[in-house]
Protein backbone atom coordinates (compact mmCIF):
# COMPACT_ATOMS: atom_id res chain seq x y z
CA UNK A 1 0.00 0.00 0.00
CA UNK A 2 1.11 3.55 -0.70
CA UNK A 3 -0.36 7.05 -0.53
CA UNK A 4 0.33 9.84 -3.04
CA UNK A 5 0.66 13.56 -2.20
CA UNK A 6 -3.12 14.10 -2.49
CA UNK A 7 -3.89 11.26 -0.08
CA UNK A 8 -5.06 8.79 -2.74
CA UNK A 9 -4.42 5.11 -1.88
CA UNK A 10 -2.54 2.75 -4.18
CA UNK A 11 -2.01 -0.98 -3.98
CA UNK A 12 1.04 -2.64 -5.45
CA UNK A 13 2.10 -6.15 -6.36
CA UNK A 14 5.40 -7.73 -7.19
CA UNK A 15 4.85 -10.89 -9.23
CA UNK A 16 7.25 -13.79 -9.90
CA UNK A 17 10.33 -12.12 -8.38
CA UNK A 18 9.99 -9.09 -10.68
CA UNK A 19 12.17 -6.11 -9.83
CA UNK A 20 9.37 -3.59 -10.41
CA UNK A 21 6.11 -3.18 -8.50
CA UNK A 22 2.91 -2.51 -10.45
CA UNK A 23 0.84 0.18 -8.66
CA UNK A 24 -2.92 0.67 -9.16
CA UNK A 25 -5.30 3.19 -7.60
CA UNK A 26 -7.62 1.69 -5.03
CA UNK A 27 -11.31 2.48 -4.70
CA UNK A 28 -12.61 3.97 -1.48
CA UNK A 29 -16.17 4.35 -0.23
CA UNK A 30 -16.09 7.97 -1.44
CA UNK A 31 -15.67 6.74 -5.03
CA UNK A 32 -18.93 4.78 -4.89
CA UNK A 33 -22.38 6.31 -5.30
CA UNK A 34 -24.41 6.67 -2.13
CA UNK A 35 -27.15 4.10 -2.66
CA UNK A 36 -28.47 4.20 0.89
CA UNK A 37 -31.56 6.21 1.71
CA UNK A 38 -33.19 6.89 5.04
CA UNK A 39 -35.66 4.61 6.76
CA UNK A 40 -39.09 4.86 5.13
CA UNK A 41 -42.52 3.90 6.43
CA UNK A 42 -44.05 4.00 9.88
CA UNK A 43 -44.51 1.44 12.61
CA UNK A 44 -47.84 -0.29 13.11
CA UNK A 45 -48.76 -0.30 9.43
CA UNK A 46 -50.05 -3.50 7.89
CA UNK A 47 -47.45 -6.28 8.00
CA UNK A 48 -47.70 -7.01 4.26
CA UNK A 49 -44.34 -5.98 2.77
CA UNK A 50 -45.69 -5.81 -0.80
CA UNK A 51 -48.45 -3.38 0.27
CA UNK A 52 -45.87 -1.27 2.14
CA UNK A 53 -43.57 -1.11 -0.91
CA UNK A 54 -46.45 -0.15 -3.23
CA UNK A 55 -47.52 2.57 -0.79
CA UNK A 56 -43.99 4.02 -0.66
CA UNK A 57 -43.15 3.52 -4.37
CA UNK A 58 -43.10 7.23 -5.25
CA UNK A 59 -40.84 7.94 -2.24
CA UNK A 60 -38.01 5.82 -3.66
CA UNK A 61 -35.28 7.63 -5.62
CA UNK A 62 -35.52 7.43 -9.39
CA UNK A 63 -32.84 6.48 -11.94
CA UNK A 64 -30.37 5.20 -9.35
CA UNK A 65 -29.81 1.97 -7.50
CA UNK A 66 -31.00 2.28 -3.90
CA UNK A 67 -31.05 0.33 -0.65
CA UNK A 68 -33.00 1.20 2.46
CA UNK A 69 -34.67 -0.07 5.59
CA UNK A 70 -38.47 -0.12 5.51
CA UNK A 71 -40.83 -0.29 8.44
CA UNK A 72 -44.33 -1.70 8.60
CA UNK A 73 -45.33 -4.10 11.37
CA UNK A 74 -41.73 -5.35 10.97
CA UNK A 75 -38.38 -3.97 9.82
CA UNK A 76 -37.06 -5.22 6.47
CA UNK A 77 -34.65 -4.09 3.77
CA UNK A 78 -35.15 -3.36 0.09
CA UNK A 79 -32.89 -2.91 -2.93
CA UNK A 80 -34.18 -1.55 -6.19
CA UNK A 81 -34.12 0.57 -9.32
CA UNK A 82 -37.03 2.73 -10.52
CA UNK A 83 -37.29 4.88 -13.65
CA UNK A 84 -39.75 6.46 -16.12
CA UNK A 85 -41.52 8.80 -13.67
CA UNK A 86 -41.88 5.89 -11.22
CA UNK A 87 -43.86 3.86 -13.79
CA UNK A 88 -41.19 1.15 -14.20
CA UNK A 89 -38.86 -0.67 -11.86
CA UNK A 90 -38.23 -3.55 -9.53
CA UNK A 91 -37.65 -3.75 -5.78
CA UNK A 92 -36.22 -6.80 -4.02
CA UNK A 93 -37.30 -7.12 -0.38
CA UNK A 94 -35.64 -9.24 2.28
CA UNK A 95 -37.36 -9.91 5.59
CA UNK A 96 -36.91 -12.41 8.38
CA UNK A 97 -39.94 -14.45 7.31
CA UNK A 98 -40.18 -13.76 3.56
CA UNK A 99 -38.52 -12.31 0.50
CA UNK A 100 -39.71 -11.34 -2.95
CA UNK A 101 -39.71 -8.88 -5.83
CA UNK A 102 -42.23 -6.13 -6.50
CA UNK A 103 -42.24 -5.01 -10.15
CA UNK A 104 -43.95 -2.10 -11.82
CA UNK A 105 -44.54 -2.00 -15.58
CA UNK A 106 -46.23 1.12 -16.94
CA UNK A 107 -47.79 1.76 -13.52
CA UNK A 108 -49.09 -1.81 -13.04
CA UNK A 109 -47.69 -3.71 -10.06
CA UNK A 110 -46.97 -7.42 -9.75
CA UNK A 111 -45.10 -9.36 -7.10
CA UNK A 112 -43.24 -12.63 -6.90
CA UNK A 113 -42.57 -14.40 -3.61
CA UNK A 114 -39.10 -15.95 -3.46
CA UNK A 115 -39.33 -17.84 -0.22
Amino acid sequence: MAVDASGRLYGGAQVNNATDITWKKTTTKDDLPNIFTTTLGTSNQEGNHVTTIKGLWNSFPEKQVFACNLVDANNFCVFGFIYGDHKYGAVLYLAYTSCGIVKCTNGNFSDTKLG
